[in-house]
C-alpha cells in the first residue's frame, strides 16, 4: 500500500498554494527563496515522489504503446 503525499498534501500542510508548490520542486516561476527553501525540505523530510502518471497528464504528454 502506497502512503504518497502530494502536492495538495505538501501545500496544505505548509499553508501555501498548489502553484507555489509546483514552482518551488521545478525551480520556475517567481517564488521567495526562504518559500522554496520550506517546501524542499519539507517535501525531503516526507519522502514526496511526483506521480509521473498525473504529470504526464498535466503536461499533455502522453506514451502509446504499440504491440
Amino acid at each position: 500500500m502506497s502512503n504518497n503525499i502530494t502536492i495538495s498534501d505538501v501545500a496544505e500542510a505548509l499553508g501555501v498554494s498548489k502553484t507555489t508548490v509546483s514552482r518551488a520542486i521545478s525551480g520556475k516561476g517567481r517564488i521567495g527563496a526562504a518559500t522554496r527553501k520550506r517546501v524542499l525540505e519539507y517535501i525531503q523530510e516526507h519522502d514526496y515522489k511526483p506521480n509521473v502518471i498525473a504529470g504526464g497528464l498535466h503536461s499533455q504528454r502522453h506514451l502509446i504503446y504499440v504491440w
